[in-house]
């Protein structure tokens, strides 16, 4: 059973997915053994380390992973402002965050999840959703 104490967050600026797959399985494991308040606080800075990092599918995990775990200081707001301080304030990065419904009135988590999606997109992937309708990525 992880503990706090055996939680040893990765501090390379090269966090590899696996690392990052295992650190989020990590967090898992210290909100379920040990409640919300403990997790949270593990999930947080977990998350200040992969913002710092610019692991933004794993910063993107984490944020998904609070609100699961109901964070309620996480609104769409607060995600959208420090996404775009994780991709750049970009024209491309601005139109992502608006796709993605952070400033639609979805929660965090609705926006958060059609983020993971949009990045997980390729070029010349077929894709079809209710909201966006059918086509083909770019």
């Amino acid at each position: 059973m992880a503990t706090s104490d055996d939680m040893e967050l990765q501090t390379d600026t090269e966090t590899s997915t696996g690392e990052t797959v295992q650190q989020i399985e990590q967090l898992r494991e210290v909100y379920r053994s040990q409640g919300p308040e403990a997790g949270e606080s593990e999930a947080a800075a977990l998350a200040a380390l992969l913002h710092e990092q610019k692991n933004i599918d794993g910063w993107l995990a984490v944020q998904k992973l609070r609100c699961e775990q109901g964070a309620p200081q996480l609104t769409a707001d607060h995600v959208a402002e420090a996404l775009l301080d994780l991709l750049g304030a970009t024209w491309e990065a601005k139109v992502l965050i608006e796709q993605a419904g952070f400033q639609s009135g979805l929660s965090a988590a609705g926006a958060l999840q059609r983020m993971i999606t949009l990045r997980a997109l390729h070029p010349d992937t077929l894709v079809y959703d209710k909201t966006w309708g059918a086509g083909k990525v770019g």
